[in-house]
């Protein structure tokens, strides 16, 4: 009963640090944006998927990381 009592406070703090912590931000825009560019210049992209090479800077800045 103590083990089990153990756990629960410790999957409640742990989830009460991850819900609490602020959103660090693990790339930067202008690091990002320079990766993709060097993607895209070096990928020939013969068929094009849901999200274009083109548009591919503006799909991970918004649903960035």
């Amino acid at each position: 009963m103590k083990k089990f009592i153990f756990i629960i406070i410790l999957a409640f703090i742990s989830l009460l640090t991850f819900y609490t912590s602020e959103k660090k931000e693990i790339i930067n825009s202008s690091k990002l944006k320079s990766c993709v560019e060097i993607f895209n210049k070096s990928d020939n992209e013969l068929y094009t998927q849901h999200i274009p090479n083109d548009n591919a800077f503006e799909f991970f800045f918004i649903n960035h990381i």
